[in-house]
């Protein structure tokens, strides 16, 4: 686990995290549909939860959720829009749930805050290693093929002296008075494929998605079986 980028990951989501929640209260489409299809009293980790806006989906549907992230200020949000919810401050890279405890898991537009291939992977293996056998896992990460990142608007690539991959960059906060550079890795579509299939688990589906409108996918889903 980098220690170092995990603080500085966290500081970043700390500091924006009221800007974040003002931004996103609409739950994705393919997030939904997962859930809905999650039988009812099943138990489900919303890990990397953010704001809660899939927490509250999840609730909604009748789980009963687990919403884990490592931001206090963003579980802050959560709490209020998912009062029935188990609240968990953690790290994807570490979750503090013995092996096979949940029937189902997400982590959406969690993963690509991850630096390193290796690092990522680790984190799916985790997420996998929680769910109990049979049980399924949705993933989104976001594209490099997204029109806001084209030709001559590619986000800058981290320069600080540790490794970079194609597809590293800080893509800056810049809503609401704030300035605050997030690393991201934008995938392309053979890297995702890749790394989902070092992962201890079944790829049951993978397909690119536009969550804005746009000709291009913004994000790359997943959905594993363990």
């Amino acid at each position: 686990m980098d220690v170092r980028q995990l603080r500085e990951n966290r500081a970043t989501w700390e500091a924006i995290a009221d800007s974040f929640d003002l931004t996103r209260g609409r739950p994705w489409k393919p997030v939904v549909e997962f859930l809905r299809a999650v039988p009812k009293g099943a138990r489900i980790l919303d890990a990397g939860c953010g704001n809660g806006r899939h927490t509250a989906v999840a609730l909604e549907a009748g789980l009963d959720v687990v919403a884990l992230d490592f931001s206090r200020r963003l579980l802050h949000h959560t709490r209020r829009q998912s009062e029935r919810a188990d609240l968990v401050e953690a790290a994807v890279e570490r979750i503090p749930f013995r092996d096979s405890t949940f029937d189902a898991g997400i982590a959406a537009a969690v993963l690509h805050h991850v630096r390193g291939a290796e690092e990522r992977i680790a984190v799916v293996r985790e997420l996998v290693r929680v769910l109990r056998p049979g049980a399924r896992l949705l993933l989104s990460v976001w594209s490099r093929d997204q029109p806001r990142f084209g030709p001559g608007k590619e986000p800058r690539p981290p320069v600080d002296g540790r490794p970079v991959e194609k597809g590293d960059a800080w893509v800056r906060w810049t809503q609401h008075g704030h300035d605050e550079p997030r690393f991201i890795h934008l995938f392309g579509w053979n890297d995702w494929r890749r790394e989902l299939d070092y992962a201890h688990g079944r790829i049951e589906r993978v397909w690119p998605e536009a969550i804005a409108a746009g000709e291009e996918p913004d994000n790359f889903f997943a959905v594993l079986r363990k």
